[in-house]
């Protein structure tokens, strides 16, 4: 009896297993408005998966390296008006700085690095430098998670325009054209933005799906950024309306799988290798 148990419980497990990799190894058929395709950006470069910071250097270029299609960097204004990759409101915590970036100059910030144990001193990314980086030539994407920082509310609008022409400027410099997305819950920044016709590729986020596809809609955005429990049904739907949905936070072979299956056209992961794979989209 006791043997029987034994091998129903190995069966069991052994069905488990191969259920669970055909799940989270087989790419399943895919129908959505970017060609079918699904374009795979790291949430910060690798997030947390990687031994450097994510929106570091480092962090960016090996999502790259490994396949991505670009990443998502979260994007902060500084005192003179260029972007710095860079998450949270404060640097006290997680740089050798004090204060938000908004309260430094980029020569400045060249001084700012990460605090923790890391191969090599991590420096925040000046956006335009990493651009240089990469050089003219590349075709990566790259997703600003636009982080505001207005003190007044008064100079909403005027900064507003200041981060707009830093995008404007970045987008010249560097032939970019459609391959920086926007993401943004502010709608007047939207407006504003979607005015002065510059080449980027805006998607509305913060506002849920219901109320994101009305906004996207009504200012003619590309899409709506939201989080993977977005179900297909809804990504059918905007669809539907013409517009593309960008999802994030799947961390692990198993969200990747399950965010696959609701047929985005673009997720942005913590777990680059695994979507790369699955997805068939390896560095040749």
């Amino acid at each position: 009896m006791n043997q029987n148990r034994y091998l129903s419980a190995i069966f069991i497990l052994i069905l488990v297993s191969v259920l669970y990799w055909s799940y989270t190894n087989v790419r399943p058929e895919i129908r959505n408005l970017n060609g079918d395709s699904i374009g795979v950006l790291g949430h910060r470069g690798m997030s947390r998966s990687y031994h450097y910071p994510g929106n570091s250097l480092p962090s960016i270029l090996e999502a790259l390296r490994i396949g991505a299609i670009g990443c998502e960097l979260d994007v902060q204004l500084t005192k003179d008006g260029s972007l710095v990759a860079y998450h949270h409101k404060e640097l006290d915590q997680y740089t050798n700085f004090k204060g938000s970036v908004r309260d430094h100059g980029v020569g400045e910030l060249m001084d700012c690095h990460y605090k923790g144990d890391h191969p090599e001193k991590v420096s925040l990314v000046l956006v335009d430098r990493l651009f240089d980086i990469l050089g003219k030539d590349n075709e990566y994407i790259f997703s600003f998670d636009c982080k505001f920082s207005i003190e007044d509310e008064r100079e909403r609008v005027a900064y507003y325009v200041e981060f707009i022409d830093a995008v404007g400027k970045l987008v010249n410099k560097h032939g970019m054209n459609n391959r920086i997305f926007i993401e943004a819950d502010h709608v007047d920044f939207h407006r504003l933005l979607k005015e002065r016709e510059i080449s980027v590729r805006q998607f509305i986020t913060g506002q849920g799906v219901e109320k994101g596809l009305t906004i996207a809609s009504e200012l003619g955005l590309f899409g709506i950024g939201v989080g993977s429990r977005i179900s297909k049904k809804e990504v059918e739907r905007a669809h539907g309306l013409g517009l593309r949905v960008m999802t994030w936070t799947p961390t692990n072979a198993l969200s990747n799988a399950r965010a696959v299956r609701k047929n985005p056209d673009y997720i942005q992961t913590a777990d680059v290798a695994h979507l790369v794979r699955l997805l068939g989209r390896g560095p040749e």
